[in-house]
């Protein structure tokens, strides 16, 4: 995956080498997810009530951040931010997650997250 794949499905990828269950589809959230690629999350990083934020390197194996390297040309700790939309879809990339403008990048949903005032 390059940097210019808003709109393209996120790949699945398997986290656990022993638990192809553990797998980068089943740490998004029903709403919108941030993933960040890092072993924790920095305080920094905005709350939304409809917006669940992952340290996607938590959750892997040595085999699970070889395969996200291969599979999306990400490293697990990166700091790189990707903002996936509930239908499993990229809406927005940064390569830091400490700049990541997610109110600029969940612009475009406000209708969905803020029907009465959208």
């Amino acid at each position: 995956i390059d940097g210019d794949d808003a709109g393209s499905a996120l790949p699945d990828v398997v986290l656990q080498s022993d638990d192809p269950a553990r797998s980068l589809h089943r740490l998004l959230g029903p709403w919108f997810t941030l993933l960040v690629f890092g072993d924790a999350v920095e305080a920094d990083i905005p709350v939304h009530p409809l917006l669940e934020v992952v340290a996607v390197g938590a959750h892997c194996d040595p085999g699970g951040r070889a395969a996200l390297l291969r599979q999306l040309g990400v490293d697990a700790s990166s700091g790189e931010a990707w903002l996936i939309r509930p239908d499993q879809h990229i809406a927005a990339r940064h390569a830091h997650a400490a700049a990541f403008n997610l109110q600029r990048a969940l612009a475009p949903y406000a209708h969905v997250l803020h029907p009465a005032t959208a």
